[in-house]
């Protein structure tokens, strides 16, 4: 969802119940780019200002919560107001719940939807210097609103590609269905049921198509007899369909044979460069978007730590993050593990460097392990 919406929010907050009534633990809500508005940035094009929506149903009326994050200066306020609609009679799905046909009637208590009790109207906190939410966006340049901070779909420079690619498609699946081989015969060749219908050989029936030709049988010429089996275009077709899909996979940034036919992908790429090149698009695509979610991630940790710091839920000290995307485009990973383990049976790697590398730990954690795997496999192992 985050790369077709171009962008996606994480907004952790605290949760649960020690025995005193305090929270216990962090929760991460994932909010899709439809559910999100933002309303302030700062100077680096950062949201600093959202509007949330919660909609829950319950018997004839849809309740509304917005929660309001605003972020002026280090000074942070969440406003939460619930709302109810006027009285509904269906809901098809959950898009007509904020359908604009659908206004907000009048304001309600936040306790009058149970699972908003306990949620405060207003909070406000001081020294704050990242709002509590993390806007992700994909990393593709807004060709829809230059001037806007917002991020794209992966595939919003590809859309007429696509909608093209469809309509080709169906006009290949035309081809087969227009020259399907036939039988075209007159309907005197048959007998007839009780209503004057010809009757077809059964199971055959697809196989045959009957004409009423005036002038033949009894009073005429011969009756019509012939086979109708013209040549489909179907390689000409599925060529063309081809060349739409690799169009598709260079405007997103992606390898040619991702979604085109591999075979005629590698004749396209007649040397190693361009074949290096094309794998070369999807590597720097999905880099880029690991690139993009690391930067995120970086935000998330911060207001967790935050958050852990206003209710208490764990030690002071620095926080330490730790990612390994790995690399399965451009890298066999297979291939990769054969080579790092015959560098460690041969002595040029260090053991806890494989595992920090094979398990995506440190290497003080993994020289933690090494006990513990040397008791399970024999050393020739």
């Amino acid at each position: 969802m985050w790369c077709a919406l171009g962008g996606i929010v994480l907004k952790p907050y605290a949760a649960g119940a020690d025995e005193a009534g305090n929270p216990d633990h962090i929760e991460i809500d994932v909010i899709q780019a439809t559910r999100f508005y933002p309303t302030a940035f700062d100077s680096n094009k950062d949201v600093t200002g959202a509007v949330f929506i919660d909609t829950k149903r319950i018997g004839d009326h849809v309740y509304t919560r917005l929660e309001y994050h605003s972020l002026v200066g280090t000074h942070y306020t969440v406003t939460n107001k619930a709302f109810r609609s006027e009285r509904i009679i269906s809901v098809s799905n959950d898009d007509d719940l904020l359908s604009v046909d659908r206004p907000f009637s009048e304001e309600i208590p936040l306790e009058q939807v149970d699972d908003w009790k306990g949620i405060e109207p207003i909070v406000e906190m001081d020294g704050i210097e990242k709002p509590f939410f993390i806007y992700i966006k994909t990393p593709k340049g807004n060709n829809i609103d230059p001037h806007s901070p917002l991020g794209i779909s992966v595939y919003a420079r590809a859309k007429d590609l696509i909608e093209e690619a469809d309509k080709q498609f169906s006009r290949t699946l035309w081809e087969y269905e227009a020259k399907e081989a036939v039988i075209e015969a007159d309907e005197t060749l048959f007998t007839t049921d009780k209503r004057g219908k010809p009757v077809l050989p059964a199971g055959k029936e697809r196989l045959f198509r009957t004409y009423t030709v005036p002038g033949t049988g009894d009073g005429g010429g011969q009756p019509l007899l012939r086979e109708y089996s013209p040549a489909i275009r179907d390689s000409a077709m599925f060529n063309g369909l081809d060349k739409l899909f690799r169009n598709i996979e260079f405007q997103c940034g992606l390898a040619y044979g991702t979604i085109s036919d591999a075979a005629g992908a590698s004749a396209a790429e007649r040397t190693a460069t361009e074949i290096k090149a094309s794998k070369q698009r999807s590597y720097a695509t999905v880099h880029a978007l690991q690139t993009a979610l690391d930067r995120g991630f970086d935000n998330l940790l911060y207001v967790m730590n935050a958050i852990c710091d206003l209710y208490d839920l764990a030690p002071d000290g620095e926080v330490e993050k730790s990612i390994t995307w790995g690399d399965g485009i451009l890298e066999d990973t297979d291939v990769e593990y054969q080579r790092r383990w015959a560098m460690v049976l041969a002595g040029k790697l260090k053991l806890e460097k494989f595992y920090a590398w094979y398990f995506g730990c440190t290497e003080e954690q993994a020289l933690e392990m090494i006990p513990q795997a040397q008791s399970l496999f024999p050393p020739n192992e």
